[in-house]
């Protein structure tokens, strides 16, 4: 994963060890905690969990921890701090010491964790801070915490649920870092053309069709204590997201296979009003607190490229990820685009291929095929709306029955391409992909192209259909009725004299 720059290890910070006895001399109260890497616009809290008792300030050289009464609950009884410490109590004042096998880092993020559930409730010993925002090329500021009484303290962040903690014996100045790091995400769509190869297709940009489907995955890379978490999806005018009933959220386990996340993990919703978002997934606050290292979540959903889609300008998709109060990031979108090719309708015997008018085509996405009774299968060809001047025809996306076609363009009547005098047709809204011409009618005089004329259009180039047209009497093709029809009532008639010749031969003699 690539990791949030701004933001170090996760690992918590592994408490000083609380002692009966320390030798070095403390330092007296108006103690200061530094939070260093802290990040522009998340709050820090800090809160006294342990009070310091001196036990001769004449001559401090031994101290003991003692418990306060607004922590008396989590350390004592069935606190969950009571399973970290061991207790005595002397003259109605209860000092602790930390248990010896509670001290490792593991022990101590889990201590970190329960410690600031409780701190939710309680009051911090300093107003909070938000941390401001960072100079120059720094993403991170330091903050303090002044003026605290000597003590054993928590530190909380909006950023995420790990947990600093810091005492404060022998300096008055004691730095911690904050702990928690940022999440990731990343983007990638599917060339339908590709979804055979190794890869199935998958990548930073495609190429489509109006109307056609477009497949996307994202991913979410959520990190253990992340707070707050939620994917942010944002789409170009010229896509339409197909709605959450078709977002499948997932993660795969050791052998592969998915594992789907249920509305208990997370929500997938629409944007909310003017965020700018097209749709967002919410990941559950018992969804974060079970990830215990850094899971990979995959995002899986579609949108249709609809008719504000313009020839060979990228339509964005633009995944992003915030967590805590301020953290975010956004990644490189997807771009899907759609294309063009143009009808050269002329006579072929004119050298300067003037364009005829008055040819008819429909246009298909595949060749003609014969059906068992080696009769061609009917399929239907794409629709089409066209300008006003008939010049340029453009594939209709039928999800919305045309309700968002281009100003000055109307649907075309039966799906038919007409050519005009003086100019070239452009047909818009197709795919890098092989399409196929039919000419229903040729100019008056003419004769009809036979079959369909494939059509490969380029991603890199203009694309001409060329359609040349010739002259003359349209005459029996190889394979059909053709002069059969004579040659057998020639045949009979042939027959026939020689049968009658013979009959008068006998008869005469």
């Amino acid at each position: 994963m690539k990791k949030f720059s701004t933001i170090l290890s996760v690992a918590l910070l592994v408490a000083l060890v609380l002692s009966l006895g320390i030798t070095n001399a403390f330092a007296a109260d108006n103690q200061t905690i530094r939070v260093q890497n802290a990040v522009p616009g998340e709050t820090y809290k800090i809160y006294k969990m342990l009070d310091l008792s001196v036990d001769n300030p004449a001559n401090p050289t031994a101290f003991r921890y003692a418990i306060n009464s607004d922590w008396s609950a989590f350390w004592t009884g069935t606190g969950a701090g009571a399973a970290y410490i061991n207790t005595n109590t002397v003259d109605g004042v209860t000092y602790v010491t930390w248990k010896t096998d509670k001290q490792t880092a593991a022990d101590m993020e889990a201590f970190g964790k329960v410690a600031a559930a409780f701190a939710a409730n309680k009051t911090p010993a300093k107003p909070a801070i938000e941390a401001p925002a960072a100079t120059g090329d720094n993403k991170t500021v330091s903050i303090e915490f002044t003026g605290l009484d000597l003590g054993y303290y928590l530190v909380t962040s909006t950023l995420g649920t790990a947990a600093s903690v810091a005492s404060t014996p022998e300096s008055t100045n004691n730095d911690i870092i904050e702990k928690n790091e940022g999440n990731d995400t990343d983007k990638k769509v599917q060339e339908d053309s590709k979804a055979n190869d190794p890869d199935g297709g998958w990548g930073k940009a495609n190429d489509a069709q109006v109307g056609q489907e477009v497949f996307f995955r994202s991913t979410a890379e959520i990190v253990k204590n992340s707070k707050n978490v939620v994917y942010h999806d944002v789409m170009t005018s010229g896509l339409s997201w197909t709605g959450a009933s078709k977002v499948e959220v997932y993660t795969l386990d050791a052998s592969g296979q998915k594992v789907v996340l249920g509305a208990n993990d997370c929500t997938v919703a629409a944007g909310a009003a003017n965020s700018g978002d097209t749709f967002t997934v919410t990941f559950s606050e018992s969804y974060l607190n079970a990830v215990t290292a850094t899971t990979t979540v995959y995002i899986a959903y579609s949108a249709i490229l609809n008719d504000n889609a313009v020839v060979g300008t990228a339509e964005l998709n633009t995944p992003s990820i915030t967590w805590g109060n301020n953290g975010r990031i956004e990644r490189i979108p997807t771009q899907t685009k759609t294309y063009k090719f143009t009808i050269w309708k002329y006579n072929g015997a004119d050298a300067d291929k003037k364009v005829l008018a008055g040819a008819e085509f429909k246009l298909y996405t595949k060749d003609i095929t014969l059906g068992e009774d080696q009769k061609p299968v009917v399929d239907t060809p794409l629709k089409l709306c066209k300008n006003e001047a008939g010049t340029i025809y453009r594939v209709v996306d039928m999800t919305d029955d045309g309700a968002t076609l281009p100003n000055g363009f109307s649907l075309v009547t039966n799906d038919t391409i007409v050519t005009v005098a003086d100019t070239v047709i452009t047909v818009e809204g197709i795919d890098a992909d092989d399409y196929y011409l039919e000419e229903t009618k040729a100019p008056e005089g003419y004769n009809p192209i036979e079959g369909r004329q494939k059509v490969t259009v380029s991603s890199t180039a203009d694309t001409v259909a060329n359609v040349p047209n010739n002259t003359g009497t349209v005459l029996p093709s190889t394979g059909g009725i053709g002069t059969t029809i004579f040659y057998v009532v020639g045949g009979v008639l042939v027959l026939a004299a020689i049968i009658l010749l013979v009959t008068k031969k006998r008869m005469s003699e």
